[in-house]
């Protein structure tokens, strides 16, 4: 039998802020699939794999416990325009996390998703996802920092 642990219960040796980074992905097709999962596995990102929209919406959404992603990497070109305006739900009930977006996407849409970053094709071109990954890193590193004390 094992013992549950807290959720804030870190490791020892590990510092609170050290946690990697937890990104869900979507990705129909197959070959973007393996391809989003090597690179985000290489920058050493958690991954957790939504099969259908539905079930991405209710991983970003809905409180079941566990820490929720931070971060939506979705192959766009693969969904459909119902889908996409059911996506729209993770915004209006208020997942902030960051959207790394594959595929052509038009400026509208990066709009009213609030999509933080796009990567068109070449999509095989190895690194512009570990790249996104560390740019993210970096902006949340900066978002958090600790404020210097005035004495």
């Amino acid at each position: 039998m094992t013992q549950a642990t807290h959720p804030r219960t870190h490791a020892r040796g590990t510092r609170p802020g050290s946690q990697s980074v937890l990104a869900i992905v979507y990705a129909p097709c197959e070959d973007r699939a393996s391809w989003i999962e090597n690179e985000l596995f290489s920058a050493g990102v958690v991954i957790q794999v939504g099969r259908t929209i539905p079930k991405l919406v209710a991983a970003l959404t809905e409180d079941n416990g566990h820490r929720r992603p931070q971060m939506l990497v979705i192959d766009l070109d693969g969904v459909s325009a119902g889908e996409l305006m059911h996506l729209h739900v993770i915004r209006e009930q208020g997942w902030f996390g960051s959207i790394i977006a594959l595929g052509s996407v038009p400026r509208e849409l990066c709009t009213s998703l609030q999509i933080d970053q796009v990567i068109d094709e070449p999509l095989a071109q190895f690194g512009s996802l570990r790249d996104a990954i560390a740019q993210h890193r970096a902006e949340l590193h900066a978002r958090t920092m600790q404020m210097p004390r005035f004495f």
